[in-house]
Formats: structure tokens, C-alpha cells, sequence
């Protein structure tokens, strides 16, 4: 394991950027559209449909797909899977299911407040974004 505080060794681990993270996001989303693609082919439903039923899926399904990923064994989705990086706590460690619920709820309000809280990864200094922050964890590229 690594330790995210420890300044005298070489870390085998660096903070993943904005950009970096973005593109995990990307992949993550079209996985999310092909499952709501399928689903709504299996019931019979527009995928670009506006109904109620098929949001609150598609919502639920994505909220779960991103906490349950990323507190799980391989500690990511799979687009940052692909990508190599790793959501950590701040001992470089799995985070709990508390810790990802709180992180991608957080997700909403950075949303709500015009996407500030994600940019905040461009001025951290360990690319924290406001839910990494609210949850105390970290996105690595780990080597």
C-alpha cells in the first residue's frame, strides 16, 4: 500500500488530473447509455424517452454503478479502470461505502453550483475536486 502523506519516498502513485478524469467520465457514461440502451429495447421503451420510469432508472443505475465500483475491490469504474487510476483514501487505501455514497452525492451539488466543483481539480495542488474534499479521497494514476 501507499501512503498519500509520506514525503520521503518516491511515490509509486501521482494525482490524476482534470483531464485524465474527464475521459474515465466519458467511458463511464456511453457503458451507462448501452445499459439504458438495453433496457429500454428490452421493455419496450424510446431510448430518448422522457418518461419518468426510464430517468429514474437510468439515475438510480448510474448512481449505484458509480459508488459500488468505486469502493469495491478494484477501487474504480470501469473507465478509470481503463485508465489506471484508483479513488483512495487518504492512506492510499480502498475507500468504504460511506466515503463513495458521500463522494458521488457530492457529484449533484458540484453539478448544481455550474460545475465548480469539479474544476476545483484544476487548482488543487493534489487534484482534489469538491467531492473528494467532502468525502476525503483522492483519484490516482497509480504506475
Amino acid at each position: 500500500m501507499y501512503v498519500l502523506d509520506e514525503q520521503e519516498m518516491e511515490p509509486d502513485y501521482s494525482f490524476a488530473g482534470f483531464g485524465i478524469r474527464a475521459v474515465a467520465y466519458l467511458i463511464d457514461a456511453g457503458i451507462l447509455a448501452l445499459v439504458r440502451l438495453f433496457v429500454s429495447m428490452l421493455f419496450g421503451v424510446s431510448f430518448l424517452s422522457t418518461g419518468n420510469n426510464i430517468i429514474w432508472f437510468g439515475s438510480l443505475f448510474g448512481l449505484l454503478y458509480f459508488i459500488l465500483l468505486e469502493s469495491g475491490a478494484r477501487r474504480g469504474t470501469i473507465g478509470k479502470q481503463l485508465l489506471g487510476l484508483q479513488v483512495t483514501d487518504e492512506s492510499g487505501h480502498r475507500i468504504s461505502l460511506g466515503q463513495s455514497v458521500i463522494r458521488n452525492l457530492m457529484k449533484i451539488v458540484s453539478s448544481l453550483i455550474l460545475g465548480v466543483g469539479f474544476l476545483m481539480v484544476i487548482l488543487d495542488e493534489r487534484k482534489r475536486s469538491l467531492h473528494d474534499r467532502a468525502a476525503k479521497t483522492y483519484v490516482v494514476s497509480v504506475r
